[in-house]
């Protein structure tokens, strides 16, 4: 397509006037102290040269003269409100997506499979942390607590709601402390079954929920294993 002498004047003029209006842009925002981000720059220059489809460059120029520094302010203003509205409109979504299914089954999995969350030590020093005691055979051995939550994510995929209520709660007995160093004495009738879930985790050891006692102080926790339930629903689930 041939382009004619007067269009190619034309469109060299707009460009001209567009390098100004950026020149213009820049000058004047360092007049007031106003510092622009490379997106706040472009966003600004996109609204400018649609304005100047619109109604020519040299208006969009000569308007943006007139308005000067109030001008300005108002492009990055709304530049800001565009930001803000994104925003917003990001955290409804995520607020959506957090009351979903979906949502709710992704925080219970995360938390299950957070390795962070199940460090602990059989040991009497308490400050010995390890990532999991083991057994003889290597077998890394989750906490109760573990347990708990395992029961609560068990619950959730069945669909039939929490197996403890808040007015099913039951106080703990007994020292936590002791309970912890004594975990494997205390349960070494109890047959533990193998998890296959997360990373960190996988082929770790875990005891049942239904094989703690109702009164069992938790070893991390020192809450009852009806207590704890009760937390991690209404945290991660809601009643």
């Amino acid at each position: 397509m041939k382009i004619t002498e007067s269009k190619l004047r034309q469109i060299i003029l707009e460009e001209i006037q567009m390098a100004e209006l950026e020149e213009f842009l820049i000058t004047e925002a360092a007049k007031l102290g106003i510092v622009l981000t490379e997106e706040q720059k472009k966003s600004i220059m996109q609204r400018l040269k649609k304005k100047a489809g619109q109604y020519g460059a040299g208006l969009a120029l000569g308007s943006a003269l007139a308005v000067g520094g109030a001008g300005l302010h108002g492009l990055q203003s709304d530049y800001q409100q565009g930001v803000r509205d994104q925003i917003s409109q990001n955290v409804a979504s995520a607020e959506e997506y957090n009351s979903s299914y979906e949502g709710t089954l992704d925080r219970v999995r995360t938390q299950l499979n957070n390795t962070a969350a199940w460090l602990w030590s059989m040991s009497p020093d308490s400050k010995k942390i390890e990532i999991l005691p083991t057994t003889e055979t290597g077998a890394g051995i989750l906490p109760p607590e573990f347990s708990v939550m395992k029961q609560v994510y068990d619950d959730f995929m069945a669909g039939a709601g929490p197996s403890v209520t808040p007015d099913m709660t039951s106080a703990p007995s007994g020292d936590h402390t002791e309970n912890r160093i004594n975990f494997l004495d205390d349960f070494e009738d109890k047959d533990f079954e193998g998890y296959g879930g997360g990373r960190g985790i996988r082929g770790a050891i875990y005891l049942d929920f239904t094989d703690l006692p109702s009164d069992y102080a938790l070893p991390l926790t020192d809450q009852s294993p009806s207590e704890y339930y009760v937390q991690l629903w209404d945290q991660y689930i809601g009643y």
